[in-house]
């Protein structure tokens, strides 16, 4: 018997319409909790509605999985920051609006933890409340992320440090410019340019998955390809956008150093954040955070607010060990891999 007052169940494709529309309306929602975003990934997923009393729809999680050996394991879908709980009716008393948001929370959690083996799910940017996870034997991570306001794009300019305003300028004056575009054919050797730098490589499903969700969200104009350019007209770096009713969301980017100018990357994002306050009309710039110091320093410079994201992670007793082992066989067979490449 579930131990909320609210019960759970999976919504049919009929209801597909009605759950986006109200993630749409909702503060804690995003475009990654959206069907259209879930369908052009080649793996099955489930939106699971919770409902109160009088059989309204007061919030649901979609949960992206797969079947690996027999069991039933549900992560993100690549590049997919945000998942998790998302709550519909969000008017009234603080204390309400949290009793509200622990009882649909929990009746998931009851849900989800009968039907998964193993589950991750990282919490939307304005879901801060964790406490029905670890009662339940979540294990909770913090990462962070940095979030600019867009209202003021004057304030904005000040906030940024003096180093990003000095490239701005001088890519100005080297004939720097940014221009739209959905030639991803142009992107993709700027993204595997920038992996490489860091000895990675980007694989060819991934490749697929991104065009899948590229598609689809450019289908309901959620997503561009931003490019920036040099004076003589040649594309060296370029960002891919998503976004939705409340913010943009820095989400791919890549860079051909070799022609690239060291101004490049800064008028890049500035000129991404002008695009979604002028253009789109958007809240806020999500940059998507990155613990790697260096990237860290790079978004630090453009005024953001340091913001923590959770993310949880629930497994049956048997499946830590078993996820040890298989990590550690998955670096092994990558350190192998890199050493032939060589």
């Amino acid at each position: 018997m579930s131990r909320s007052k609210y019960h759970s169940r999976v919504l049919s494709e009929d209801d597909y319409e009605l759950w986006d529309d109200s993630v749409e309306r909702s503060e804690r929602g995003t475009v990654f909790h959206e069907t259209h975003w879930l369908k052009s990934f080649d793996r099955p997923f489930a939106v699971i509605g919770c409902y109160d009393d009088a059989g309204a729809l007061v919030g649901g999680m979609p949960l992206s999985y797969q079947q690996m050996a027999g069991l039933t394991i549900a992560r993100p879908p690549y590049l997919t920051p945000y998942l998790g709980p998302v709550i519909f009716r969000t008017e009234g008393k603080y204390h309400r609006v949290l009793t509200l948001e622990k009882g649909v929370a929990l009746s998931l959690i009851d849900y989800v933890t009968i039907f998964c083996d193993f589950i991750r799910i990282p919490l939307s940017p304005n879901h801060s409340d964790t406490q029905p996870f670890k009662q339940n034997g979540f294990k909770v991570d913090v990462e962070h992320t940095y979030v600019v306001e867009l209202d003021d794009m004057d304030r904005v300019w000040k906030e940024l440090n003096q180093d990003r305003r000095r490239k701005i300028r001088k890519g100005y004056d080297e004939g720097l410019s940014c221009e739209l575009s959905d030639d991803l054919d142009e992107f993709f050797p700027l993204l595997m340019h920038s992996l490489a730098a860091h000895d990675k490589r980007l694989a060819q499903g991934r490749v697929r998955e991104i065009r899948g969700w590229y598609a689809a969200l450019s289908a309901k104009s959620r997503a561009k390809l931003v490019q920036v350019k040099d004076a003589r007209g040649r594309v060296c770096g370029g960002t891919i956008l998503v976004w939705d009713h409340r913010r943009a969301y820095y989400l791919l980017s890549g860079m051909k150093r070799d022609i690239s100018s060291g101004n490049s990357m800064a008028i890049l994002v500035w000129e991404c954040m002008r695009f979604c306050n002028e253009e789109l009309g958007l809240r806020e710039f999500d940059f998507d955070g990155s613990e790697v110091p260096s990237v860290e320093l790079f978004f630090r410079g453009f005024g953001g607010r340091l913001t923590p994201r959770f993310s949880v992670m629930w497994g049956r007793a048997f499946i830590w060990p078993v996820r040890h082992i298989w990590k550690l066989v998955a670096l092994i067979a990558r350190a192998a891999m890199e050493t032939l490449a060589r």
